[in-house]
């Protein structure tokens, strides 16, 4: 082969290597910013312009005082973030944790909280109702996996099937949850 052929295959060869390489680094930013908002994370108070618009979900300061407080969205996120792991009908696999990636609120006091522990993704639809002595009991309605195209009913019921509701992620970069 002539040598201006070889460096014009080399050169394509490079070229090829680096959009992959490329490629590859902007795959796997998405995916950390998919999987990686863990609810264990120190949450942040909203700090400025911007999050206007959006609702800041700010921690209550422990999560004894979240169940004898009002029954509003900011304990319910508080407490199931905190609780993901008593309140999940299985363990996490392969010595993980669960954390927390995202609440769609069909109400004040119901939601899908969907949760993972880094190797397999899980969701429940939780309840909470306020109970005697101002006390807020947190139950587990249904335990869902994931299918092809939609979670799959596992345990429990779903009454609020094909309902939509108020979606909440947490936001990495500014440490809360943010209202989508």
């Amino acid at each position: 082969m002539p040598k201006t052929k070889k460096k014009k295959i080399i050169k394509w060869l490079l070229l090829f290597l680096v959009l992959v390489l490329v490629g590859t680094v902007f795959y796997w930013q998405d995916v950390k910013k998919i999987f990686s908002p863990l609810s264990e994370e120190i949450w942040k108070k909203d700090n400025g312009n911007e999050n206007q618009g959006k609702e800041i979900i700010s921690p209550s300061p422990t999560s004894t005082e979240a169940q004898k407080t009002p029954n509003t969205i900011n304990n319910f996120i508080d407490y199931v973030s905190k609780n993901i792991s008593s309140l999940s009908p299985q363990p996490p696999v392969l010595g993980g944790r669960w954390g927390v990636n995202r609440f769609w609120f069909i109400k004040e006091s119901i939601a899908y909280v969907e949760y993972e522990d880094g190797h397999i993704l899980r969701q429940i639809l939780v309840e909470s109702k306020e109970a005697d002595g101002g006390k807020i009991d947190y139950k587990v309605i249904g335990y869902f996996e994931p299918g092809s195209d939609e979670w799959i009913l596992k345990e429990g019921d779903d009454p609020y099937f094909g309902k939509t509701g108020d979606l909440y992620e947490w936001d990495d970069i500014n440490k809360n949850w943010k209202k989508r």
